[in-house]
Order: structure tokens, then sequence, then C-alpha cells
């Protein structure tokens, strides 16, 4: 599982970004030992990704 090999590399934390207000996967997370933390995220698209063909030369 990416949990144990992150303690096996002694990475100190992982974070998960979850869209939307899913329980199902809130619940399934919380399960494994994850916890809400409050958060700002902000973002802007550069360009439309509709008909994207890849990177611009």
């Amino acid at each position: 599982m990416a949990r144990d090999e992150g303690e096996d590399r002694e990475i100190p934390k992982i974070q998960l970004l979850i869209r939307g207000p899913s329980t199902k996967v809130l619940s399934f997370y919380e399960h494994l030992g994850c916890a809400v933390q409050e958060r700002i995220v902000m973002s802007k698209e550069l360009f439309s990704v509709t008909g994207y063909k890849g990177p611009r030369d």
C-alpha cells in the first residue's frame, strides 16, 4: 500500500484532494486514519482543455 511505502521512505505526510462532498470517499480515508483539514485551494486555468492536443510550441 502507498502508506506503507511512504513510511519505508520516511515520508512524513501525504495529502489528498477530494473534489465535491463525497461522504463515501471521506469515510474511506477517515477509516485509514486521515483527517479533514480546512484549506483554501486556488487555481487559474491558463487555457481551455477542450480539444487539447498537447504542449504548445
